[in-house]
């Protein structure tokens, strides 16, 4: 999946915490949480979208990991969480939001034919082939399904919130 995929699944998943943990944290921020955490699983590869705003990162990282490996697994995703728990002085809804961000990188990874290491250091890869990265479907089902589910899970939210 492309990056910007990526970023409105990560919206999706924020909402859906949002709509769990009932927070009354400042809606554009967790967003943000849940949209970078989205991104950073793309870290590994020096063409991700995460790269606009690390600049360099996948290049360094690119050359020791390979792409879809441990960034993509659930150890990772839990070694993050544990890092910014310690590292960041935010509540930690913020840090939840970045976490299933990640998650639903995962998710929306494991529709491509390539499927994702879940369980790495374990063998294996999980997922169901429909969709290649950056295809047709994509670009015309996948993306825009996840950037309207996104805008309509936000303005229930607002309608709720004002």
């Amino acid at each position: 999946m492309n990056g910007l995929t990526h970023a409105a699944g990560g919206v999706v998943a924020g909402c859906l915490l949002i709509g769990v943990a009932g927070t009354e944290e400042p809606l554009g921020w967790l967003m943000a949480a849940s949209a970078a955490g989205a991104l950073i699983p793309d870290i590994d590869t020096p063409h991700s979208r995460i790269q606009k705003y690390i600049p360099g990162a996948g290049a360094v990282v690119g050359h020791t990991l390979r792409h879809r490996g441990v960034t993509h697994s659930l150890v990772f995703t839990a070694a993050m969480y544990v890092l910014l728990t310690f590292i960041l002085p935010v509540p930690g809804v913020y840090i939840k939001a970045f976490a299933v961000g990640m998650i639903s990188h995962l998710l929306l990874d494991s529709l491509n034919p390539m499927g994702v290491p879940w369980l790495w250091p374990l063998p294996g890869r999980f997922g169901i082939p429909l969709v290649s990265s950056s295809g047709v479907l994509e670009k015309l089902v996948i993306m825009p399904g996840m950037m309207a589910a996104a805008l309509y899970m936000l303005w229930m939210i607002c309608r709720g919130r004002c």
